[in-house]
């Protein structure tokens, strides 16, 4: 099982990639008959994602089921086909270009992971850094 924070980066990443809001998800999983802050809940870790849960929601982002579940990402992603890999290196580039960061041209699914994890901890102090000094501001 995942941890909440990586489920969420997970939820969002693929959210991104179909160009939903995490309302709009909520409100698909609503239609499902599942409570629309259960997306919310489950992303701030306060939930934990059951079978139902983790079926719709895999099911309208478009992902494997191992997506919401697979701590290595790599034993989800590994291609059974060309055009399996075209597709994925194409969801990659769209997440990357979302995110407005750059790649290495040898860069794996891994290393990806691993520097998409490193920028956001980065963001993150960054962010912390700078919340003392705008208080101190006001």
């Amino acid at each position: 099982m995942l941890e909440a924070e990586e489920l969420k980066r997970r939820i969002e990443a693929a959210r991104t990639l179909r160009g939903l809001k995490q309302t709009e998800l909520a409100a698909l999983l609503a239609e499902d008959g599942l409570g629309k802050s259960d997306l919310g809940r489950i992303e701030r870790g306060d939930m934990t994602m059951q079978r139902i849960h983790r079926d719709a929601i895999a099911r309208h982002l478009g992902v494997p089921d191992e997506w919401l579940t697979e701590p290595d990402v790599d034993t989800i992603v590994r291609p059974a086909s060309p055009t399996q890999l075209d597709r994925l290196e194409a969801m990659l580039a769209a997440v990357v270009a979302h995110l407005g960061i750059e790649l290495p041209a040898s860069s794996s699914l891994v290393e990806t992971d691993e520097m998409l994890k490193a920028q956001a901890e980065a963001k993150r102090r960054a962010r912390e850094h700078a919340e003392p000094r705008r208080r101190r501001k006001k």
